[in-house]
């Protein structure tokens, strides 16, 4: 059972150490990723695996070095989590994921408060 805080935690850590490997061990292979800037990446905006995911986001963290995210709040549900964070540019970014029942998630969507 994912413990909300203790998981936010860890991603927020993973995320501003650059530990790619330990973000990606949060997520199923068969995971799906929603993003404004996933256009980027994918036409529709969608990743659709954890190699596209590790590809997308190892490109992030080369592109933005010097990123940093401090947790503002985390919201349970069931299998369900709401994590509300802000980058170093002062933007709120909202990514709702969804758990499998091994605690990995499955489906993520990132919500920002504007784009750059």
């Amino acid at each position: 059972m994912i413990f909300a805080p203790d998981f936010s935690q860890k991603w927020i850590d993973a995320w501003n150490g650059r530990d790619l490997d330990a973000l990606l061990s949060l997520y199923a292979e068969t995971i799906q990723l929603r993003s404004p800037f996933a256009k980027v990446y994918a036409k529709d905006g969608t990743i659709r695996s954890k190699a596209e995911l590790r590809e997308y986001w190892g490109e992030a963290m080369r592109r933005m070095p010097n990123l940093k995210l401090a947790l503002v709040a985390c919201y349970s549900g069931h299998h369900a989590l709401a994590l509300h964070y802000r980058d170093d540019s002062g933007r709120n970014c909202i990514e709702t994921m969804l758990f499998d029942a091994h605690d990995k998630v499955v489906f993520e969507t990132a919500c920002l408060d504007r784009l750059r």
